[in-house]
């Protein structure tokens, strides 16, 4: 799960889960690594900058 979290901090999702998958091959699966990281970094990422990119513009443009 750390190493989809720290390629989500340096990219997108769909590095997240290529580096997951190395990590995978390597040291086995992690079916809840696979289900929690797209889901935050996907949904939950787009839902808050669908929240505060509007309210930044108001405020500071």
């Amino acid at each position: 799960m750390l190493s989809g979290f720290g390629r989500v901090t340096l990219g997108s999702t769909s590095t997240a889960m290529a580096n997951m998958a190395a990590v995978t091959q390597r040291c086995g699966p992690s079916h809840q690594a696979f289900f929690i990281v797209p889901l935050v970094s996907a949904f939950f990422i787009d839902l808050t900058n669908a929240l505060l990119i509007p309210f930044f513009l108001k405020t500071f443009a």
